[in-house]
């Protein structure tokens, strides 16, 4: 697997992590608030790291943008 590939899925595994916690409505929005930033800077390096892949001449699915790359 390419390198921009798996550090791509480490990061998409990290956003699925957040992004379920954020999205719990058992978790008070006021403890969410502060982690917002960052998860949206994880977000942006999710983007570019598929700009990188792109720049590479790798093409990709949505299916892999969602739920990672196999190979």
């Amino acid at each position: 697997m390419h390198p921009l590939k798996g550090k791509y899925n480490r990061l998409l595994t990290i956003e699925n992590k957040i992004g379920a916690w954020l999205d719990d409505p058992n978790v008070p929005n006021e403890e969410k608030e502060p982690f917002i930033p960052r998860y949206k800077a994880l977000l942006d390096k999710l983007g570019d790291l598929l700009k990188q892949l792109k720049a590479n001449g790798i093409s990709y699915t949505d299916h892999e943008v969602l739920h990672g790359f196999t190979e």
